[in-house]
């Protein structure tokens, strides 16, 4: 019995040391600890880019910068992010939920209800009052038009708009700065 034990380690030493040499990729338990620890502390020090299931493609610059597109075929980017913590990203306006805000989408311009916003993802879900401005009087849509928006994509927080006698319009004659909406 004792035989049989001495035979099977050897076989296991042997077996052990071929696959070492003949299968490098093959890793220990202690230099997978080593690397999970490795990944960790890596996860830890990065950088999340702010809206990110906002956007379709992602081109790197450099080994710490990449170039955001929310459309493949779009010309310009929407945002150059950077992943060194030396360099500082813009601060945007972060509304409460069941503000109205000014936001831009799909290159035109709308007020809109904030339901909610998501912090980690950089964004806030909005419900659009149509049609987009400029324009003297807004309404809700029948069918909810409700999409996230990035927070880099909301211009600014405005007044509650004031509601006609038809129920579903709504006034909104806000200053901005010197501009009329």
């Amino acid at each position: 019995m004792d035989h049989d034990v001495g035979f099977v380690n050897l076989v296991q030493k042997k077996t052990a040391q071929w696959l070492a040499e003949e299968c490098p990729q093959i890793k220990t338990k202690n230099e997978i600890n080593l690397q999970r620890k490795k990944l960790e502390e890596r996860f830890l020090a990065a950088r999340t880019i702010p809206g990110t299931r906002s956007f379709h493609n992602y081109k790197p610059l450099s080994s710490d910068s990449l170039e955001l597109r929310r459309v493949t075929c779009s010309n310009l980017p929407s945002l150059v992010f950077s992943f060194d913590k030396n360099v500082s990203q813009w601060s945007c306006i972060r509304p409460q939920p069941n503000a109205y805000v000014a936001a831009v989408y799909d290159e035109k311009w709308y007020f809109a209800l904030v339901k909610n916003v998501c912090d980690d993802e950089e964004d806030a879900e909005l419900l659009f009052l149509h049609p987009p401005g400029p324009a003297v009087s807004f309404f809700w849509p029948y069918r909810e038009d409700c999409c996230m928006v990035p927070l880099e994509n909301i211009l600014c927080v405005v007044g509650v708009p004031e509601s006609t006698s038809l129920g579903r319009r709504e006034n909104a004659k806000r200053r901005l700065g010197q501009r009329e909406l």
